[in-house]
């Protein structure tokens, strides 16, 4: 969001920001928190905030990334009550799926996709907790029995074709969806040559993310070191099951960020991403493709969509242990391979994620968006 409010800004149009965190949460006293499951499925300070900036401001459309659970569908009916349309960027697959991950207890879960959200409730798949899981699953029936979703946004934004589908699949038209991935916005890029012997696994440490595979395969493997950068519920126990494994090539950092991130994905020969969830479009292959690094990843989600297999990276069996490990070997010792992939990295990156292409297709988008929902109230 941070990122396309400065890209349009650089292009001249005015932005007006409406966020609110979910930090505010924690400082609620009882009645607050009571108060907080109606805010949920609507919140009358949302539209009583919205209402003043729209009149004041007059927007021509209004790009929505997340309003759950402070700012809440309310802000749909707000927004079209006063006949502006509405792009909605759909980050995760929660308008599906109430914990946003198609992914329960690790394994793919696909239950609520039709509509059903019990299940949700019945498995607490939201941070194994009853209550908020009942307090999403009933959220997302509700409105979506309303037709909340399909009737007040006129475009959803899907970052892959693999999103797209699984949106199709649960039921919105495919004319109201349009693919625009995300985009890095970079001046310059890392040289494509000098890489350091190692590689690197930048992310979130957590199960969905693959982290125990990844390691697994690192038991086995005596080449190209590992460093693993991030943090998570995993970290520590990450951490206790290299050492307690004795897995001398791989060390977990932490979290990095800045010039410190940079220089890592700038310097690795090569990003791993071995995610066992739909991932959608993830940040970490695009910062990876813009420093001319290439990406070895799981065949699964939007992944495939942005590897292209031979040429800026390669894909192994999401969870295949063995399958991962025979490609990091291959790419190890194949060092022309390997820096031929490093600079089809960086051509393939500008190509297709740069910020001129991404600006073109958001405007594309909001045009599309003022035809669909001008008049209509």
């Amino acid at each position: 969001m941070r990122a396309e409010k400065e890209l349009l800004a650089s292009r001249g149009h005015a932005i007006i920001t409406y966020y609110r965190h979910n930090d505010e949460i924690r400082r609620y006293g009882l009645f607050k928190k009571i108060g907080f499951i109606k805010t949920v499925f609507y919140s009358g300070r949302t539209v009583k905030e919205l209402t003043a900036i729209i009149e004041k401001e007059r927007p021509d459309v209004a790009h929505v990334h997340n309003l759950f659970p402070l700012i809440s569908p309310s802000a749909y009916y707000c927004l079209k009550a006063h006949g502006i349309p509405v792009v909605q960027t759909v980050h995760n697959y929660r308008f599906l799926c109430p914990n946003g991950l198609f992914y329960r207890k690790g394994v793919i879960c696909e239950k609520c996709k039709s509509g059903n959200t019990a299940h949700c409730f019945f498995y607490t798949c939201y941070r194994n907790s009853v209550f908020l899981s009942g307090l999403y699953a009933l959220t997302f029936w509700f409105h979506r029995k309303l037709g909340t979703f399909l009737r007040f946004i006129d475009i959803f934004i899907a970052l892959s074709n693999f999103a797209k589908d699984k949106l199709i699949e649960g039921g919105l038209p495919g004319s109201k969806i349009e693919v625009e991935g995300n985009f890095v916005a970079v001046d310059k890029h890392a040289p494509v040559y000098d890489k350091d012997s190692y590689a690197l696994f930048l992310g979130r440490i957590s199960p969905e993310k693959g982290i125990r595979t990844l390691l697994d395969a690192y038991k086995i493997l005596d080449t190209l070191f590992l460093k693993i950068a991030g943090e998570g519920p995993l970290l520590e126990r990450v951490k206790e099951y290299i050492k307690s494994n004795n897995i001398a090539n791989v060390d977990a950092l932490g979290f990095v960020s800045g010039s410190e991130k940079a220089a890592l994905l700038g310097k690795a020969a090569v990003s791993i991403i071995p995610s066992e969830w739909y991932e959608n479009f993830p940040m970490a292959v695009l910062e990876s493709l813009a420093a001319g690094t290439p990406v070895i990843a799981s065949r699964i989600g939007g992944l495939p969509e942005l590897i292209e297999e031979g040429k800026n990276g390669l894909l192994f069996e999401p969870g295949n242990t063995g399958d991962l490990a025979a490609k990091i070997r291959y790419f190890y010792s194949n060092r022309e391979i390997a820096l031929n992939m490093s600079r089809y990295a960086l051509e393939s990156f500008e190509k297709r994620y740069s910020a001129g292409k991404h600006y073109e297709g958001l405007i594309q988008i909001y045009d599309k968006a003022i035809k669909l929902g001008r008049g209509r109230v």
